[in-house]
C-alpha cells in the first residue's frame, strides 16, 4: 500500500489523506484498517510480478445516504497507470455492483485531480454533481454511471 499511495503525490495532497513528503507505511496501513474495517466494505489489492501490489480498490456495500453501491476508492501505483489495470479492476466493480442488481453506481472524484475524472469519463462515467464538499472538506465532483445494458 506504501508504494501505491507514495508514487501519487497528486492524489496524496488532493485528498489531504497523507503530506507524500512524509509518508511512512504505518500511515498507509492505518488507512488501510480504516477502509476495510467499515461495515460490508470489500478491498482489493492487485498484485503483479512477484507479488507487487500495483493498485487499491475498495467497494462499500452500500453509500449510507442514498444506499447506491459506490467506488470509494481507487488507487493504482503512478507507475502502472496507463496500461489498463484501472480499467480491469473498474469492470470488476462495476460487475460486483451487477451482481447485487443495482441498476447505477457512484463515486467521488477530487476536483483537484482532473486525470482522474478523464479517466472514469472514459470509461462512460458521467458527473451529475460538482463542487461537493466530501467528509474532509474536499472538493470533489460527483460522477454516475448506469450498470444496465452493459
Amino acid at each position: 500500500m506504501f508504494g501505491i499511495f507514495a508514487s501519487n503525490p497528486l492524489y496524496c495532497r488532493a485528498s489531504g489523506a497523507f503530506d507524500p513528503d512524509v509518508l511512512d507505511a504505518g500511515q498507509a496501513r492505518d488507512y488501510l484498517r480504516n477502509d476495510i474495517g467499515m461495515d460490508g466494505c470489500s478491498a482489493l489489492l492487485a498484485r503483479i510480478d512477484r507479488g507487487r501490489a500495483v493498485a487499491y480498490l475498495s467497494l462499500p456495500a452500500r453509500h449510507p445516504k442514498d444506499g447506491l453501491p459506490w467506488v470509494m476508492e481507487l488507487v493504482v501505483h503512478g507507475e502502472m497507470q496507463g496500461r489498463g489495470i484501472g480499467g480491469r479492476l473498474t469492470k470488476h466493480a462495476e460487475d460486483t455492483f451487477r451482481a447485487t442488481g443495482a441498476g447505477t453506481a457512484r463515486i467521488c472524484v477530487l476536483e483537484q485531480t482532473p486525470p482522474a475524472r478523464e479517466f472514469w469519463a472514459a470509461l462512460g462515467w458521467r458527473a451529475i454533481r460538482q463542487g461537493v464538499p466530501n467528509e474532509n472538506g474536499r472538493v470533489v465532483i460527483v460522477m454516475e454511471k448506469s450498470l444496465t445494458g452493459a
